[in-house]
């Protein structure tokens, strides 16, 4: 809700959530509850499938509940999408920081990407429920021809 830039807005998937009501209201936050559970500990694939074919972004990226982006994410994201389809921003887990290098393996990227909506729509790359989906949803959108770049950026952080 700190973000730099004010063109954003978000939305919480509560995954049958018994309470998913608002802690703090923001005009840019909107709420949805799915009734039946779809995903699993370390598996929420189906859950982001159903945000991307609810959201109205031109950009789109996702944090999980126990995550935190930085402040500047967005305004990141802006300077560094031109003329890509993806952008993978490094994450700090730790005292690690992956990816650590100029190239991503299955090993280095959590959801510290965001997509251009329309390269995902068109090339109809969407999430698998598994515990490398992150790694594979990028393995798909290269394999469609993705343009892909890997900021020099830390704007995720795993929380301990």
């Amino acid at each position: 809700m700190a973000q730099t830039s004010p063109r954003w807005s978000a939305m919480v998937i509560g995954d049958s959530v018994k309470d998913l009501s608002p802690k703090w209201p923001h005009p840019h936050v909107f709420y949805s509850n799915l009734v039946d559970k779809l995903g699993h500990s370390n598996c929420g694939g189906i859950v982001r499938n159903y945000g991307l074919s609810c959201a109205g972004g031109k950009w789109l990226a996702f944090v999980d509940d126990d995550d935190v982006v930085d402040n500047h994410y967005v305004e990141w994201l802006v300077e560094e999408c031109n003329d890509m389809d993806v952008v993978v921003f490094r994450m700090k887990m730790g005292d690690s920081i992956i990816p650590s290098g100029g190239s991503i393996g299955p090993g280095d990227v959590g959801i510290s990407f965001a997509v251009r909506s329309e390269f995902q729509y068109n090339q109809g790359v969407w999430f698998v429920n598994d515990p490398m989906e992150d790694w594979i949803f990028i393995s798909n959108c290269q394999a469609k021809g993705a343009r892909i770049k890997i900021s020099d950026r830390i704007a995720y952080y795993v929380r301990p």
